[in-house]
């Protein structure tokens, strides 16, 4: 049976992160965030409402949390960074997500970051947690769309 644990980040599991982020997950570190991959992590960690790793079977295989951009709760940035081979887990992993968004949800009015045009599983990951995308911008030369969850865009329509 296999064993999935959420819990707190230590700098053990951001070394290990580090050295087995995927590709790219690693390009958007440097790009986006102009930062290597552990140290994109420290910044995440530090700077995140709440952050949670993700262990399966002993194995560390992502890394993730919620920054808020305004004390209002009305915006925040949810962040994911990836081991490779996270795929293998794909499926617990999206089995487990809706929890977490619901949690972001919950803490703030809009949720929204950017992701690398070419990163397609994350893209797909993030449709399938119902974010909308936007139009490309470039970063550093390359192409990224932003995505994004408003409470307001998912509240029904009443007549």
């Amino acid at each position: 049976m296999m064993r999935v644990i959420f819990r707190e980040p230590t700098a053990s599991d951001l070394d290990v992160l580090a050295a087995h982020m995927r590709p790219m997950d690693a390009l958007e570190c440097r790009l986006a965030g102009r930062r290597e991959p552990r140290e994109a992590l420290e910044e995440g960690v530090s700077s995140a409402s709440w952050v949670r790793v993700a262990e399966i079977d002993g194995e560390v295989v992502c890394c993730f949390g919620l920054t808020e951009v305004s004390f209002l709760g009305e915006e925040a940035h949810p962040w994911m960074l990836c081991a490779s081979g996270i795929e293998k887990h794909a499926r617990v992993v999206l089995t487990c997500a809706k929890r977490f968004l619901a949690q972001m949800q919950e803490e703030s009015e809009r949720l929204s970051n950017v992701v690398h045009a070419h990163n397609r599983s994350a893209i797909r990951f993030l449709k399938w947690c119902g974010f909308a995308f936007g139009e490309k911008m470039t970063i550093k030369g390359e192409p990224f769309l932003e995505f994004s969850w408003s409470r307001e865009a998912k509240a029904p329509a009443y007549v």
